[in-house]
């Protein structure tokens, strides 16, 4: 996997199934080089992993961060952390067609596999060093394309401009000011 500390070192192994593991708790892992925790650091690195339900737990990030360790795979200082969650609040009425057949619950069912999908091509833009804007427009056609034929228009009243996620922030969607109706 590459030279000595380099980046794509530190994701493989930070992707790499813990020693007592049956499978990886990691589902994306972010380097920041010359990094102490946020702070430019030379000669030092952070790396920030996250799972599919967000964060990782301290248990979790300590046997991950053994996999960099005996030999010893990098050069200058390493700091492994979990990614902190970033709520984000989605607030809309998802209008749905009476005559698509689908009950509120099975749109319901279908907006939350969206937003899932969703998520992980925002892990994989967050792993890969940028930082996401999360945009309201994008989530409203997320929300709107998750059943076509159900779905007449999403009335988005949540948050207006863009979300930028910190350097160690991960999103985790609030869908609990999501209403359903028909009509």
């Amino acid at each position: 996997p590459g030279l000595l500390g380099t980046e794509d070192a530190l994701v493989f192994w930070g992707l790499a199934t813990p020693t007592g593991y049956t499978a990886s708790p990691v589902r994306w892992v972010r380097v920041l080089s010359n990094n102490n925790l946020g702070v430019m650091s030379g000669g030092e690195s952070t790396v920030i992993l996250a799972s599919s339900s967000g964060g990782v737990t301290a248990a979790d990030v300590a046997a991950v961060a053994a996999n960099y360790e005996n030999p010893r795979k990098y050069w200058g200082g390493l700091h492994v952390t979990s990614a902190a969650l970033l709520s984000i609040p989605l607030v809309c009425v998802v209008h749905v067609r009476a005559a698509s057949g689908r009950t509120l619950a099975e749109v319901e069912e279908s907006v939350a596999v969206a937003l899932a999908n969703f998520l992980d091509v925002v892990g994989d833009d967050w792993s890969r060093n940028a930082s996401p804007s999360i945009y309201s427009s994008k989530v409203v056609a997320v929300i709107d394309s998750a059943d076509p034929a159900a779905i007449v228009w999403v009335e988005w009243t949540g948050f207006a401009g863009p979300i930028v996620l910190a350097w160690n922030e991960f999103p985790e969607w609030n869908t609990a000011g999501i209403a359903y109706q028909y009509g």
